[in-house]
């Protein structure tokens, strides 16, 4: 019924081409902040006399932020579901008005962080999860405008969030929009750093990298996308130089970079080390950590850590679940372990957990989608196979790797055409 009366009202609505004039859009901006200031719904209940106030043409829009604060305050569906037929309702009567999309984007995103069930909400397309529904709307509000601050720094934030995951074409076409003003941000430039490193574009993402350093980015945070970078490239004095500048003073957002880059080769109590280290002690941490790792493998000096990072270019190059967003769709690549050593017991947990829960930013949306598949979580780990057989598993080969000094069989697919592709880029700049 709530579609069908949706319908009528957009039929019979006016519509209008008259532009969004600065000034509604810097009150609409006013309001949406004073709503966000407040903490309680008892606070809120105290600005509904104002939803009604200003020029008539934004009262629709005024109250949809209303009841989307209501919702995120009071954990109200059915407020998130007025708040959506407005915007939707809206965004019908000014199809060039950036805002109504922009609201339907944020209500989805809350959606999506609640964790509610989807349900064919109005604005949103069969089967279609919160997340998608966030993206596609986003998408549309920077079509209507690629220069809304809001909405950029929406899609920014999200898109960061999401690190080296491959853009379907919706996220793609909002990178698009992102990148069409004259002077994007410099988190805009890392975005688009990843994704053309994850295309194979190595120079372009130095290129793209070094663009957002001079725009005022994270410093620590590049320094590691470079020495990643630069190992693709097979230069790994520049990766290992690169990797060291960011550590010896990150922000707290480098600090966060290094610990996600950490945790998809060691276990918690590891990374409960990294945590307690302080800003100062940081930097010889990660230098004794190393070391040892350089020790037990018979390194040379920052040996095994420009091995880890050829690993993380090779893994990401060539092991990423296939189109992860269908979901259900990607063939599920399987592994197992012979042999009853409790250590590689405990290596098959911590496989496990890493398919089932990556290391991610919690606020991506596209966190519930695995990144990378068993056989790129074992090269992580334990680098190229010393040797294959095609005997153990009858749903796939295994591959030989060394663990703990003695030579294992990891059984997981691997394909010839993947394989042979992966070592050829080994072999470059190997220390």
């Amino acid at each position: 019924m709530r579609r069908a009366a949706l319908l009528l009202l957009l039929f019979s609505a006016p519509l209008t081409s008259e532009a969004q004039s600065p000034g509604e859009r810097v009150a609409l901006a006013a309001w949406v902040d004073t709503l966000r200031r407040a903490r309680t719904p008892d606070q809120l209940d105290a600005l509904s006399s104002r939803v009604s106030t200003g020029k008539k043409q934004l009262r629709q829009l005024r109250g949809a932020w209303f009841n989307t604060r209501r919702g995120e305050l009071g954990d109200d569906r059915f407020a998130f579901e007025r708040a959506l037929f407005d915007f939707v309702q809206a965004s019908a009567r000014h199809r060039d008005w950036p805002w109504p999309e922009y609201g339907v984007a944020s209500v989805f995103r809350l959606l999506d962080r609640g964790s509610y069930v989807a349900v064919g909400s109005d604005g949103q397309q069969q089967g279609e999860s919160h997340a998608d529904a966030t993206w596609r709307h986003l998408r549309a509000a920077l079509l209507r405008d690629a220069t809304m601050p809001e909405a950029r720094a929406f899609a920014i934030s999200v898109m960061v969030a999401a690190g080296d995951r491959e853009l379907p074409g919706v996220q793609q076409g909002s990178l698009d929009r992102l990148t069409s003003v004259a002077a994007p941000e410099a988190d805009v430039w890392l975005v688009l750093g990843r994704t053309l490193r994850g295309r194979g574009k190595y120079d372009s993402a130095l290129h793209a990298f070094e663009s957002a350093l001079t725009s005022g980015g994270d410093a620590s945070r590049l320094a590691l996308e470079r020495a990643r970078t630069y190992r693709a490239l097979g230069d790994s004095t520049a990766a290992v130089s690169a990797y060291w500048g960011g550590a010896r003073h990150p922000s707290t957002v480098g600090r966060s970079a290094y610990r996600t880059d950490l945790a998809w080769i060691v276990d918690t109590a590891s990374l409960r080390e990294f945590d307690h280290a302080t800003t100062d002690s940081l930097l010889p941490w990660l230098k004794r950590f190393w070391a040892q790792r350089d020790m037990r493998s018979a390194k040379t000096p920052d040996g095994r850590l420009s091995e880890h990072l050829r690993r993380w270019a090779i893994a990401f190059a060539n092991f990423r679940v296939v189109a992860p967003w269908r979901r259900t769709m990607f063939a599920r690549v399987e592994f197992g372990f012979e042999g009853g050593d409790p250590c590689i017991a405990s290596n098959g947990r911590f496989y496990r957990q890493l398919a089932a829960a990556p290391p991610v930013d919690s606020s991506d949306l596209r966190r519930k989608e695995p990144l990378l598949d068993h056989r790129g979580l074992i090269y992580l780990r334990h680098g190229a196979p010393v040797g294959r057989s095609r005997r153990a598993f009858a749903t796939g080969a295994t591959a030989v790797h060394e663990v703990g000094g003695e030579p294992q069989e990891l059984g997981f697919e691997v394909q010839p055409s993947q394989s042979s592709t992966a070592e050829r880029k080994a072999s470059r700049g190997n220390s």
